[in-house]
């Protein structure tokens, strides 16, 4: 089963992902087709939304990605009192960073919808050309950032934490590679897209 793990100095969760692929995994998402996110309501998982992922209009025409969130279903975590919705966004941050998910429609219910306004209020779009901004149909992680007003392209740093060894530890007992969250996070909610569903948005009117 696939999972992301994020591991930071004092902080350790490891999430789990479902895809609609042969192979469950973004590996193999047809880039021709958009992708969309499945967020599950507070207090359940992303079983709840199976349903809908069956949906011949959702599954024949999107790729499809759901995430447990980090106190739900398959998903583990380290228990902490700081967790809100900003760091159900940071998550979701995260996840598609490393995940080099390339922009994407959001669904969320009930309070996840919070969650989901934190992360696309959070992003930022570089201003670069498309074609900078995409490589073969996924983010380029190694793409230049052109500041506005600046005639040099530059690179914002991503500076990491230092991991302890319990984390690693800790990682390393999972099925899949390790991450090390950034110090500063809003780096990663940067170099993150989404768009929150709207009435004039592409996804099938069941979602409206």
């Amino acid at each position: 089963m696939p999972f992301v793990d994020i591991v930071s100095a004092d902080d350790y969760v490891s999430l789990w992902y479902w895809t609609n692929t042969p192979s469950n995994n973004v590996g193999t998402f047809d880039l021709q087709k958009p992708t969309i996110a499945l967020l599950h309501p507070v207090g359940l998982d992303s079983s709840w939304m199976q349903a809908q992922t069956e949906d011949p209009r959702l599954y024949c025409e999107f790729n499809i990605i759901m995430f447990d969130t980090r106190i739900t279903g398959k998903s583990e975590c380290k228990f902490t009192g700081k967790h809100d919705l900003w760091v159900s966004a940071a998550d979701l941050a995260h996840a598609f960073y490393h995940l080099k998910l390339p922009p994407a429609h959001i669904f969320a219910p009930d309070l996840s919808t919070l969650a989901a306004l934190r992360f696309a209020a959070l992003k930022r779009e570089p201003d670069v050309e498309k074609k900078k901004w995409y490589k073969n149909g996924r983010l380029d992680d190694k793409m230049t950032f052109q500041k506005s007003g600046s005639s040099s392209p530059s690179t914002p740093p991503l500076p990491e934490e230092p991991v302890s060894a319990e984390a690693q530890q800790l990682a390393r007992s999972r099925r899949t590679n390790v991450f090390n969250a950034t110090a500063v996070d809003k780096q990663v909610l940067k170099g993150s897209m989404a768009q929150v569903v709207s009435s004039n948005s592409s996804v099938p009117r069941l979602f409206r």
